[in-house]
């Protein structure tokens, strides 16, 4: 685990990434997830990871995958620190989701396809015709 670093409270930290290859077992392994920041907005994020600061509750986050998925999140070290957290998050949430409704233009909206959206949706059009293209040559 690295060390806090400039900006990141002490009870933030980095995971080291593990060497390709080797299997993770997230059933027996632990840390336990609180907190799934894949598909979150990067407000959200910031404010879950400072309802934790604010908790006192140390944890560890994970970048999400290439591709936005995978293991991103907050993580904590045990059962008992996830129960802890699971309350905080909890409130922290419905603290998020009532600023949200308040406002619904103070906070940046995301996809899951991230900015990439416009060339996805005319990727998505190009493989259509080509493929009517390709079926009406067929018959």
């Amino acid at each position: 685990v690295y060390p806090a670093t400039e900006g990141q409270s002490s009870s933030h930290r980095q995971l080291e990434r593990r060497p390709q290859g080797l299997p993770v077992d997230l059933r027996t392994s632990p840390l336990k997830r609180v907190f799934k920041s894949s598909g979150a907005t990067a407000d959200e994020v910031e404010a879950m990871r400072a309802a934790l600061d604010a908790a006192n509750i140390e944890f560890e986050e994970r970048p999400g995958s290439v591709f936005g998925g995978g293991q991103a999140g907050l993580w904590v070290a045990d059962v008992e620190a996830a129960r802890r957290a699971q309350t905080v998050i909890s409130a922290a949430q419905a603290e998020w989701v009532e600023r949200v409704r308040r406002d619904p233009q103070s906070v940046e909206t995301t996809s899951i396809f991230g900015t990439n959206k416009a060339i996805l949706w005319w990727l998505l059009i190009v493989v259509v015709i080509l493929n009517l293209m390709w079926f009406s040559a067929l018959f």
